[in-house]
C-alpha cells in the first residue's frame, strides 16, 4: 500500500491561495488531490493522463488552474528541477521532493515481501523479537495486568 503525503499547511500555501476562490479553487484541489492519491496507488511518479481528469469527475479548468498555479505541469513547461511532460499528460512539481518514487516503494514492497516470506518459513534469525499476537492480546486488559 502506498500514501499520497500532504503537508498540513496546503491549505495555507502560497500557491494554493492563487487558485481563483470559489469552485475553482475546490474543483482544483479536489482534482489534487484524487489524482494525487492515484498516482501513488499505480506508482506513476506524479505523471497523469490528461483522459484521467474526466475520469475524477474534474474539469479541465480545474487542471489549468492547477498547471496556472504552478501545482502541476503542461507539456512544454520551463521548470528547471521536473522532467518533460509528455503530450496529453499532467505532471505533479517536484514530486519527488514530496512523494516516494515507483523505484524506491517497490524496493521497500520487496523487502517487506522477502521480510514475510522468511517468517512464514520460520526463517527469522535467532536475535529478532517474536511474539505471538494472538497471545500478546488475549483476553481482557484486566486478565493480562500483572
Amino acid at each position: 500500500m502506498t500514501w499520497f503525503r500532504i503537508d498540513d499547511g496546503f491549505y495555507d500555501h502560497p500557491k494554493v491561495k492563487a487558485l481563483p476562490r470559489g469552485a475553482v479553487r475546490k474543483g482544483a484541489i479536489s482534482l489534487w488531490t484524487l489524482a494525487g492519491s492515484w498516482c501513488s496507488r499505480y506508482k506513476t511518479d506524479g505523471l497523469i493522463p490528461a483522459h484521467q481528469i474526466e475520469e475524477f469527475g474534474s474539469a479541465g479548468r480545474d487542471a489549468d488552474a492547477l498547471v496556472a498555479a504552478v501545482l502541476w505541469h503542461a507539456p512544454g513547461h520551463d521548470c528547471d528541477t521536473c522532467p518533460d511532460v509528455p503530450h496529453g499528460h499532467y505532471l505533479y512539481h517536484q514530486w519527488p521532493e514530496h512523494q516516494p518514487l515507483k523505484a524506491d516503494v517497490e524496493k521497500r514492497q520487496a523487502k517487506a515481501r522477502e521480510r514475510m516470506r522468511k517468517l512464514r518459513n520460520g526463517e527469522h534469525k535467532e536475535d529478532e523479537p517474536t511474539a505471538d499476537v494472538r497471545e500478546l492480546f488475549a483476553g481482557t486488559a484486566g486478565e493480562r495486568a500483572p
